[in-house]
């Protein structure tokens, strides 16, 4: 897989980052929480994480890569759009009435600039730009992955998820939830969380070639149609099954199988080009979707018919895609190419934020 595009993933980027922003600009701009359940595109991220980094990196890692050289890398790839979305951040917390809770404007926006969490001031890790707590935590476990590289056997690798799974259940017993991580209360909620979707990527490329000959080639739309329904259904079923069960459903049985499905997905010649597009604008979006989400709610809010602004949102979500691709175009990928270590490589050309 090492070098080799796989337009599948970056289609999938794509469409979960659209959901990640649509769930937020739903609760944003006042209207039917359709996507009340788009938070379980995180934990689609977090998989597929593992899955691209075992797969670009592990090789390298074997080859001598160290813990520095590996972070330099993520810093590159994950800092420039941190810095983006911190900066809009702040523009909003200048302009508009943006909840800190409690925290000063000048420590949440440092916080939103370096991606280091308000763990005893705020209502959020982040209050600026809350999806951030997404991306520390992914920063936390890849250097997790390097260190435990030398050792992360097969059977290492399912001892982790043993016990990520009943640190994860006693977090939702704690916690009454399991979609933890991203205020201070649930903060050490989110570590099981994200190691058991993480780590069960790299355990998917891992035994790859286990699995891959006896799995299916599905088409790509038939793998994206399957995600929103998972994303969806839970409204549908409106509260027959409890949030916490649905969302671990999900984790263990739906999104890892779907992982699978997708690597053997062929995508049609004429459709790469739409698939990288998709993956191109994943990241810039999730990382800067709500600064501006927040800047334009007030605006939005004046719109007192639903129908009105479930326009308005649509409009927004089309308008902050093409905002991100061309991010990626002329901000983002050439200051991480700038940024990043000399001796990096290419890689995977598909990278999870």
């Amino acid at each position: 897989m090492t070098g080799k595009r796989l337009f599948a993933l970056d289609a999938l980027r794509g469409v979960a980052a659209m959901v990640v922003l649509l769930h937020h600009a739903e609760r944003e701009f006042a209207l039917f929480p359709l996507f009340a359940y788009g938070y379980l595109a995180v934990d689609v991220f977090f998989l597929m994480s593992g899955y691209v980094i075992a797969s670009a990196y592990e090789p390298r890692m074997g080859r001598g890569m160290g813990l520095r050289a590996f972070l330099a890398i993520r810093m590159a790839r994950l800092y420039p759009m941190i810095w983006l979305g911190g900066l809009l951040g702040i523009i909003a917390g200048l302009f508009v009435a943006v909840d800190l809770g409690g925290a000063p404007l000048w420590l949440a926006g440092i916080s939103a600039m370096t991606a280091l969490p308000l763990l005893w001031t705020a209502a959020e890790l982040f209050p600026l730009n809350a999806p951030l707590w997404s991306i520390l935590f992914e920063i936390v476990t890849n250097a997790l992955h390097r260190v435990l590289a030398p050792v992360l056997s097969i059977r290492v690798l399912g001892a982790i998820l043993i016990l990520s799974l009943a640190l994860l259940l006693v977090a939702g017993w704690r916690l009454h939830g399991l979609a933890n991580g991203f205020s201070p209360e649930t903060f050490w909620g989110g570590f099981p969380r994200v190691l058991l979707s993480y780590f069960a990527g790299v355990l998917i490329w891992r035994t790859r070639a286990v699995w891959q000959p006896r799995t299916p080639c599905l088409p790509l739309w038939l793998l994206l149609a399957g995600f929103l329904a998972v994303v969806l259904f839970e409204v549908m079923l409106a509260g027959i099954v409890p949030a916490s069960a649905y969302w671990l459903g999900a984790v263990l049985f739906a999104f890892p199988p779907g992982l699978m499905l997708l690597t053997r997905s062929r995508v049609p010649e004429k459709a790469e080009r739409i698939a990288a597009a998709l993956g191109d604008l994943s990241y810039p979006l999730y990382a800067i979707h709500l600064p501006l989400l927040l800047l334009l709610t007030p605006w939005v809010l004046r719109l007192e018919d639903a129908a009105a602004r479930t326009i308005a949102m649509v409009i927004v979500a089309i308008a902050i895609a093409l905002l991100s691709w061309g991010l990626e175009r002329v901000y983002d990928g050439p200051l991480r190419r700038r940024l990043a270590p000399a001796r990096a490589g290419r890689g995977s050309a598909v990278t999870a934020a």
